[in-house]
């Protein structure tokens, strides 16, 4: 179980920077994600002030869950442009697909389905909640796995709302 993100080529020395180790001028703090309000106290900076410490910072990023062996799904972009990416192994710490829902909601980890175009930079007002239908949109992670699976094993499925009779040879992105 993992999920990966493609990397614009010239974007790769600041997409890694937002990960600084602690001691590595990183105080491997946890930084806000959209929605969640800094409190009076808090570090300016954004980091929260629990005291917990972290291996790394973290951070806020968009990826996509891929079907199994990766296999039939274009994650973005050209080749040219994106000619790798970066994979993150999900917690293995789910006994099943209801717990992992259940915690995706507690942290709003967001996922939509293959070929929605969320474009949550855009779709994100000031206090992190999204607008212009997004959070309709939304699917659990455990309604993705079933779909990824559908795109690579049956003949008709759904993307990005319509039905597909005879499928593709590569699906779209999902987030």
């Amino acid at each position: 179980k993992a999920v990966v993100k493609t990397v614009r080529n010239q974007d790769w020395t600041s997409f890694l920077n937002k990960f600084k180790p602690e001691g590595d001028e990183g105080k491997g703090e946890r930084l806000p994600g959209p929605g969640e309000r800094r409190k009076k106290g808090d570090d300016p900076k954004g980091g929260d002030s629990s005291g917990e410490t972290h291996p790394f910072n973290s951070f806020v990023t968009s990826t996509s869950l891929l079907p199994s062996c990766a296999k039939k799904m274009r994650c973005f972009g050209s080749t040219n442009e994106y000619a790798t990416g970066a994979v993150f192994a999900l917690p293995e710490s789910f006994p099943n697909d209801a717990s992992e829902d259940d915690a995706a909601k507690r942290t709003r980890t967001w996922s939509w389905p293959s070929g929605y175009s969320a474009k949550t930079e855009f779709n994100i007002d000031h206090r992190g909640n999204l607008i212009n239908g997004r959070e309709e949109a939304l699917v659990p992670l455990s309604r993705m796995r079933q779909m990824n699976h559908s795109y690579l094993h049956d003949t008709d499925y759904v993307v990005g709302g319509r039905m597909v009779k005879g499928g593709l040879q590569t699906i779209p992105y999902n987030e």
